[in-house]
């Protein structure tokens, strides 16, 4: 799948093309004045860094599935607008007292990251009126 970059004044390129347009699948970008313009053979040299927690709700007042995700999300939501992080339901979506989220964010610096998840652990415990009965962050370097 082909991806469009804009370089500025000269225009949208698609990734895996030369700024004339030409593919640059299987050649060398060696001796051909193309260094340095982020066209380099897929090497990434920075760290990423995957930050994910996983949060566990027992919500004891929730009667149906419906009224349990009327009780989840706002929270979901002030989680995604105050700290930037992807939220998702992953577990126990079929019982109405249980719900379980996957929480992630992106980094180049794991620090950050993880004090990220730490803000995100924060919002929950002042703002969940409910059980929180889990709360694990794994950090991985890809």
């Amino acid at each position: 799948m082909d991806r469009q970059h804009n370089n500025g004044p000269g225009g949208n390129i698609l990734e895996g093309q030369s700024p004339e347009g030409q593919s640059l699948e299987g050649q060398s970008l060696e001796g051909q004045g193309l260094e340095g313009q982020g066209l380099e053979e897929n090497v990434f040299e920075g760290n990423v860094f995957v930050g994910v927690a996983h949060l566990e709700l027992h919500l004891p007042e929730a009667r149906s599935l419906k009224e349990k995700r009327s009780l989840t999300r706002s929270l979901v939501q002030r989680i995604r607008n105050r700290h930037q992080v992807l939220v998702t339901e992953v577990d126990h979506q079929s019982l109405h007292q249980r719900a379980g989220f996957a929480i992630c964010g992106l980094s180049t610096d794991a620090v950050d990251l993880e004090a990220r998840l730490q803000r995100v652990s924060r919002t929950v415990d002042e703002t969940w009126s409910g059980h929180v009965l889990r709360w694990d962050v794994e950090l991985i370097q890809v």
